[in-house]
């Protein structure tokens, strides 16, 4: 069910790109030579469509990039308290076996006052 709504969000979005991509596919000038307006040194000539996908695609990667920084404190707690998790578990399972094994031997009770003033 999931897949199929995936599929059927994503073949709207899939049409309206090659649409922009189809209607945008007029050659711009990139320049990076911000001194010679005129004649750049530096200029390329892309679709327009081509560049906005590029920007698209990188603003969606260093989003990421800072989102996964920014929560690494939290991923930092979450190993630490999955290993504190862990260590406890393991000593209430080692309190755990050593309370069966003292329950499974029968307990020495204490001679009483009377065995002993008779001894």
């Amino acid at each position: 069910m999931k897949r199929f709504l995936a599929y059927l969000m994503a073949i709207p979005v899939a049409v309206v790109l090659i649409v922009f991509a189809v209607s945008n596919r007029d050659p711009i000038t990139i320049a990076f030579d911000p001194m010679a307006a005129e004649t750049p040194m530096f200029a390329f000539d892309f679709p327009l469509y081509l560049v906005l996908f590029c920007a698209l695609i990188l603003g969606v990667i260093v989003g990421g990039v800072a989102t996964w920084r920014g929560q690494g404190k939290w991923r930092k707690r979450a190993r630490e308290r999955r290993y504190e998790a862990a260590k406890w578990r393991h000593e209430a399972e080692r309190n755990k076996a050593r309370a069966e094994k003292l329950a499974k031997q029968k307990p020495a009770l204490p001679a009483s006052t009377a065995q002993r003033d008779a001894a």
